[in-house]
Parts: structure tokens; C-alpha cells; sequence
């Protein structure tokens, strides 16, 4: 089984049976261990896979994350279309 296909983030190789079985994304050349480590992170590491929160106990502190009206959300993140299904479960 050859692997073809390099995660940008962590550099690791993926096949092609990978990304059938969801565990490389092919639209963004990602794979999802990486979108997990970046769920998981602190909005101000990144802001993938989380909705923006606004902290009325901060002075209303803003934690940016997917916002369906932002245009970085909508037309320049490259992570964009699986950020919205993770957080609005849309297709």
C-alpha cells in the first residue's frame, strides 16, 4: 500500500485507503490527528473546530473562532468547508 499523500502540518504519509476511511483529508492535504490536536488547542493557538465565544466574565473577551459571517471563515481559510461541519455540523 503505497503512501502518497503527506499531511502539510505534521508530515506524516498517507494512502489512498486512508482517505476513504477518513483518516486524511484530501481537500486541504491534512490529516484529521492533526485537526484534532487543533481542536483541542486554545483559541488563540487555533481557532479550528470551535464556535466564537464571546466571555461575558472577561469584560466581553472575544475567543475567535468559526463565524458563518466572517470572510476568512467563508472564502479564505483553507480549512473552512470541515471547520463548519465540525462546528455547525453542516455538509
Amino acid at each position: 500500500m503505497a503512501k502518497d499523500l503527506e499531511c502539510l502540518i505534521c508530515r506524516l504519509r498517507y494512502s489512498k485507503q486512508e482517505v476513504l476511511a477518513e483518516v486524511y483529508c484530501i481537500e486541504t492535504f491534512v490529516c484529521y490527528h492533526c485537526y484534532a490536536h487543533m481542536q483541542s488547542q486554545p483559541h488563540h493557538v487555533s481557532c479550528f473546530g470551535k464556535p466564537t465565544v464571546i466571555l461575558k466574565t472577561m469584560g466581553d473577551k472575544k475567543l475567535l473562532g468559526y463565524n458563518p459571517k466572517a470572510d476568512v471563515c467563508q472564502r479564505i481559510c483553507p480549512d473552512r468547508k470541515l471547520c463548519s461541519k465540525v462546528v455547525c455540523g453542516l455538509s
